[in-house]
């Protein structure tokens, strides 16, 4: 993982993950960190934390550096656990090197580890404990607060940039311009000389007396000898031979500032189109995964103990494999995954499917780090991640049917209809949420469709019908 692959982030969260996960590494229920991660999603602010665990040594530690680095504001979640922890005490004094806002949330009563008190001993806090609900808008107002503030910043800079390259450009043009103005007036006192010894030969011709001619004559040599005119012809010529060399650096100059603009704007026209591509990709498995979500499936039992992160999940190869072995493997997987969508699987089905192949993705990739095989590596870590996220969405909606089938009536069949009925309007209120967040597309018509499909409302077929509208408008 390099640098550049970090994007930038609103929030840093540094934070104990004996707060988050139990020693099973199960996800805590009702835990501060993701109730702080859900309200930062809400209010559309991007963050980081380490929550998968993926990454280990010389490497994790450069990739928390880059990320506090692009992050603008530090969250400090305080805690008994985390003011014991190494690793946050490192990531406060990193942040304070790059003179990062640091935002330090207590959760409990304990006092701040020596090793970071000296850093944020004198900030103010938000106390969580005393009011959690006030405290959580307090916290959210302080990042959109800040998060507009380096916006305008931001703006401005550029803005002073632009204004900066324009002029610079206009005093290089305006030193073209009073280069060759200059030059032109030394060639024009050259010429005006040379015509007056033209005018005075021209007289000398027509004069008969001697004297007259004598006078004009030393008039002439003394022009031709003229101290002056040696000067002003040397003046000249040296200046244009600099004032060559001098434009023809300026030229230069603006065009390889061309140049590299030109090369910037086709570099970010490549990201933009790389963002654009994983973005449908994403968009093409949520629906995927929603499809999986409604459709019907066998009650079966399931075992949800396991972890929601690799770091849990990965197992240390036992055997010698190759290089190509793990690709081979790799391409398995992949196989198997695919095949699972074609398949009409239950939900607990297609969760041990996806957990199957977080393991085996691990094996492999723990091939490819004893090989040195980084390019592979980070083709695979975003598997990974997908296949992660796609499992735990599977696992809680499995987690929510079960809960649901406890307050089932099985003697009653109105009751199973109101349940399914419930059950029908969550759905369908899930994918509605899911598409408002998507952009005007033929994805997001579908996923209305789809939910209105499941529990019709007329707040839906009006969204329906004005995206219709707006995508015919578009084609046209």
């Amino acid at each position: 993982m390099t640098k550049e692959d970090i994007k930038r982030y609103d929030v840093f969260i540094s934070y104990s993950r004996r707060d988050y996960v139990d020693e099973n590494n199960n996800v805590i229920k009702g835990n501060i960190i993701s109730k702080i991660k859900q309200i930062l999603i809400d209010n559309n602010i991007s963050f980081w934390f380490d929550e998968e665990g993926i990454y280990s040594g010389d490497e994790f530690a450069n990739y928390i550096v880059d990320a506090i680095e692009k992050s603008d504001v530090f969250l400090f979640v305080s805690t008994e656990n985390s003011n014991k922890s190494e690793w946050t005490s490192r990531e406060i004094a990193v942040a304070n090197s790059y003179k990062k806002k640091i935002i330090p949330l207590k959760v409990d009563n304990s006092l701040y580890h020596k090793s970071i008190i000296l850093y944020i001993a004198n900030l103010d806090f938000i106390d969580y404990q005393q009011n959690p609900e006030k405290s959580i808008e307090k916290l959210t107002s302080s990042i959109l607060d800040y998060k507009n503030k380096i916006e305008i910043q931001r703006q401005r800079e550029q803005e002073r940039q632009k204004e900066k390259e324009n002029l610079s450009k206009q005093q290089e043009l305006k030193l073209v311009e009073e280069i060759e103005t200059k030059s032109e007036k030394l060639f024009n006192d050259s010429l005006k000389i040379d015509l007056d010894k033209q005018n005075l030969l021209l007289e000398l011709k027509n004069l008969k007396n001697k004297g007259e001619r004598d006078r004009l004559t030393f008039k002439i040599n003394t022009i031709s000898s003229n101290k002056q005119e040696r000067l002003l012809k040397e003046e000249l010529q040296k200046t244009i031979s600099q004032h060559k060399k001098d434009i023809k650096k300026i030229l230069e100059d603006i065009k390889q500032r061309d140049e590299e603009i030109k090369k910037l704007k086709q570099k970010n026209l490549l990201k933009l189109l790389g963002a654009a591509l994983v973005g449908f990709v994403v968009i093409n498995l949520l629906f995927f995964l929603i499809y999986v979500i409604i459709s019907p499936s066998k009650e079966t039992k399931l075992d949800t103990t396991s972890s929601t992160t690799v770091l849990t999940e990965t197992i240390s190869i036992t055997e010698s494999e190759t290089v190509s072995n793990a690709i081979e493997k790799e391409k398995k997987i992949d196989n198997d995954i695919e095949k699972s969508k074609k398949d009409k699987l239950s939900s607990e089905e297609l969760y041990n499917v996806y957990k199957k192949a977080v393991v085996e993705y691990a094996q492999v990739r723990e091939v490819y780090r004893e090989e040195a095989r980084k390019d592979l590596e980070n083709k695979l870590q975003p598997k990974i991640k997908t296949t992660i996220a796609i499992r735990d969405s599977i696992n809680n909606v499995i987690e929510e049917s079960k809960s649901k089938n406890k307050n089932k009536n099985n003697n009653s069949n109105n009751s199973n209809n109101k349940s399914n009925n419930d059950d029908n309007k969550s759905m369908a209120e899930a994918i509605e949420k899911q598409a408002d967040k998507l952009g005007p597309s033929a994805t997001k018509l579908n996923l209305y469709k789809r939910a209105n499909t499941l529990y019709k409302t007329s707040r839906v077929e009006d969204k329906i019908n004005e995206l219709q509208k707006q995508l015919n408008n578009e084609k046209k």
